[in-house]
């Protein structure tokens, strides 16, 4: 099972009612057509390779799995879905003023659990989710970076549990403005407890891209991921992790307006 574990699955739920009808007004507002330059809407498909290390003692355990996310983009909207969690077919749709996740649990007893909540959001996909966030980083992220002080790991899992405490960003000089390449920064005290060091833990790179109608995607890029110095925190679990994911975009194509799933809860 993937190293990430998803969080959002286990946050308050809003009543069904209550979601439906909030969902229903904001694909009803005003604006919820992007303005893009080339089109309104383009949609990507990409899938990631991922290697996740974990060190006891002096050896390396290493697991690798591989998924697919599908993604749709405009300048004030964005959709995505795939198997974040491992566990479960998400869908998160973000209309400009919240995000609206739809997901259905695909393993254990309560396979087939369907379910809908709703966040308030500035379209930054959250803090607190797993491989979502690395597919915002990629496709999405561009028209919110600006209002973000910190960007948030790409790859969060229970052996990368702190957040950046500062980045170092390059974005495409277009007007969706992807990022080209972001290191992240995290406190760390050295193994000897003399002090703390801010520890270059992760950088993402795009190593091929294109443009599509005006905008400047990734085509192919790297996720390096290291616990630093310290790494496990003295918790005893582990000495030490990395995780690589490699993406590349299967398919590139103008897309349609999104929406979450007919039917959902």
């Amino acid at each position: 099972m993937p190293a990430f574990h998803d969080k959002a699955l286990n946050r308050w739920r809003p009543p069904t009612c209550m979601v439906m009808a909030s969902l229903a007004a904001m694909i009803l507002l005003p604006g919820w057509r992007s303005r893009g330059a080339g089109a309104d809407f383009v949609d990507i498909t990409a899938e990631f390779s991922c290697t996740n290390r974990i060190q006891h003692g002096t050896r390396w355990y290493p697991h690798e799995w591989i998924h697919s996310v599908h993604c749709v983009v405009g300048t004030n909207l964005w959709f995505m879905e795939g198997n974040f969690a491992g566990n479960a077919e998400s869908s998160l749709l973000f209309t400009g003023t919240n995000v609206i996740r739809y997901a259905v649990l695909n393993e254990g007893f309560a396979a087939g659990r369907k379910w809908t909540n709703m966040w308030p959001s500035d379209g930054v996909v959250g803090g607190h989710l797993g491989q979502e966030n690395l597919a915002w980083l990629a496709f999405c992220s561009g028209p919110y970076l600006k209002r973000l002080g910190v960007i948030p790991l790409p790859a969060p899992a229970w052996c990368f549990t702190d957040d950046a405490s500062h980045d170092r960003r390059q974005i495409f000089n277009d007007e969706l403005g992807l990022p080209s390449s972001v290191e992240f920064f995290l406190p760390r005290e050295l193994p000897d407890g003399s002090r703390i060091v801010y520890w270059p833990s992760d950088n993402y790179k795009v190593v091929e891209s294109t443009n599509f109608q005006g905008w400047t995607f990734p085509l192919r890029f790297e996720v390096r991921q290291s616990t630093g110095p310290g790494g496990g925190n003295g918790t005893g679990l582990y000495d030490g992790a990395d995780l690589v994911i490699v993406g590349h975009v299967t398919s590139i194509r103008q897309g349609r307006r999104p929406s979450i799933p007919a039917g959902s809860p």
